[in-house]
């Protein structure tokens, strides 16, 4: 009997299961990328937020009560996250510049819902998942 054209039953399983390793070890590697990604941007964002937290109590004296305040100039008579009255003739804020002129949103959140602590000038994400370390992103 002559042969016929074609593969085997045995050919295409062994395509099938050489395919199906070659997925297992890309796919993960795709996801963790994308997920570097995100924490890199959460330790910018954070970076950012930061200097500009430093910057505006170095000039105005206290802490801003919120977020927003290094965007914005506070109110004449403001105080400051410990109470303390914020030197507004020294303000030479924007402390944080974006180009939308709100603040970042946190990579893992997609909110701008920042856990800040006005008396520490403390700031930190608010997702409730871990980085790929295993330290909380919270605890960053």
């Amino acid at each position: 009997m002559p042969r016929k054209q074609g593969f085997t039953l045995i050919e295409m399983l062994i395509v099938i299961i050489v395919i199906s390793i070659l997925v297992l070890i890309v796919v993960p590697r795709i996801l963790e990328a994308g997920r570097k990604a995100k924490e890199s941007a959460l330790r910018t964002d954070l970076q950012l937020l930061r200097n500009g937290i430093v910057g505006f109590e170095t000039d105005c004296g206290d802490f801003p009560t919120n977020l927003n305040q290094l965007m914005e100039k506070p109110a004449s008579g403001a105080k400051g996250g410990n109470g303390i009255a914020l030197d507004l003739g020294a303000w030479k804020g924007p402390y944080l510049k974006t180009p939308d002129g709100k603040l970042p949103l946190d990579p893992f959140t997609g909110a701008a819902d920042w856990q800040y602590t006005p008396t520490y000038g403390d700031v930190h994400s608010s997702s409730l998942l871990s980085a790929i370390d295993g330290i909380a992103y919270s605890a960053w």
